[in-house]
């Protein structure tokens, strides 16, 4: 949290306000007194925690709302990509950004490769199938007509379905790989325990994705026509 917090605050083009969502989390952490925290009674999972945010920042006249995680590291040209983005795709309602792994750890290389935070787009398109949270904005006009799925109790297919509705919706959702997100798995020199991580991750991926495909059955149909974009 301290280094995205240090993010924050070296970003070169400065958010109007920053919402810090804190789904009733053990931990004990200071935040940046120019930063809005709101703090949820009940841990209800990322979807909740991101629908309250966007209800917050809809409340403040945000334009633009963008997502981070917690393990996440911004690019001091962050925001300035994703206002130039929207500014030269106005037909465009969601971007998504360049996603990399913080180190240089074997788990870490293989999700680089793999583009596992990049979300996946349409072959021989510039249009994407969906993004993920991690490195995401949605300009206001998204987030007052799609919510995040509640139902999803963990971080794993509820930005896959949100992409999805939006899509459905009509709204363009591309990439750019300028926006770019320095991601902390948290892998260490302690190879059992990385490769723990690892494995707990995807697993996490799986349940989401058996909730994803009973709200989305077509979905397999979909990733047959996307290609993974690789972190860079």
């Amino acid at each position: 949290l301290k280094s995205l917090f240090e993010s924050i605050k070296n970003l070169e083009y400065k958010p109007d306000i920053v919402i810090v969502i804190d789904d009733e989390s053990p931990l004990t952490y200071n935040i940046p007194k120019q930063f809005l925290k709101l703090n949820n009674e009940v841990n209800s999972g990322p979807a909740k925690a991101r629908n309250r945010g966007v209800e917050t920042a809809l409340n403040n006249q945000a334009d633009i709302i963008a997502f981070a995680d917690s393990d996440c590291i911004l690019d001091k040209d962050w925001t300035k990509q994703i206002i130039f983005h929207f500014q030269q795709y106005q037909t465009c309602g969601i971007v998504s950004g360049n996603t990399i792994s913080k180190d240089n750890h074997w788990f870490g290389t293989y999700h680089n490769i793999n583009g596992t935070l990049n979300g996946r787009k349409f072959k021989n398109s510039n249009r994407l199938l969906y993004g993920t949270t991690a490195n995401l904005a949605i300009t206001a006009e998204v987030g007052k007509m799609v919510k995040f799925n509640e139902k999803f109790p963990n971080a794993a297919g509820e930005d896959i379905e949100f992409c999805f509705r939006a899509n459905k919706a009509g709204f363009e959702i591309l990439y750019n790989d300028k926006m770019i997100v320095n991601h902390n798995y948290g892998y260490t020199k302690n190879l059992y325990k990385s490769l723990k991580m690892f494995c707990n991750q995807f697993r996490r991926y799986g349940k989401g994705e058996r909730l994803l495909l009973k709200l989305v059955p077509e979905y397999y149909a979909y990733l047959s026509e996307t290609e993974e974009i690789k972190a860079e």
